[in-house]
């Protein structure tokens, strides 16, 4: 009884920890005033990581598909996500449907070029890029 006892507290401990390391809240700022774009992270703990970028370096928006449909397994998720003259990309949202992805996409056009761009460019709303 005294070693199953100890193995259940082992587990609930490192659950624990696991639930700890794994929480954590993610908030992204748009600010046209300052012209930046912050994305700070805060676990249940309370350290925060802050990433802060200009305006001025957003090379774009792009949907990025991830996964695929293989009939019954639909692994397919789309991550909207702001392209940086540098290559890099900065994740804005995750989401499992294309229509909520494009949405999103848009009306990140709209607050950061007044228009969206991507519109013009495929009859069906915005390009979807396989990239990661």
């Amino acid at each position: 009884m005294c070693i199953r006892d100890s193995f259940i507290s082992i587990v609930l401990i490192l659950v624990g920890f696991f639930i700890l390391y794994l929480g954590r809240v993610r908030t992204i700022r748009l600010d046209k005033e300052e012209y930046i774009i912050s994305k700070a992270t805060t676990t249940i703990i309370c350290t925060r990581k802050k990433t802060v970028r200009s305006l001025s370096d957003i090379a774009g928006v792009q949907i990025i598909k991830k996964g695929k449909d293989a009939g019954v397994r639909d692994t397919t998720r789309y991550k909207v996500a702001l392209i940086f003259n540098t290559g890099r990309h900065f994740s804005v949202r995750g989401t499992r449907d294309l229509n909520s992805a494009k949405l999103t996409a848009i009306k990140l056009e709209y607050f950061l070029y007044g228009h969206c761009v991507s519109e013009k460019r495929s009859e069906g709303g915005l390009e979807e890029s396989n990239r990661i």
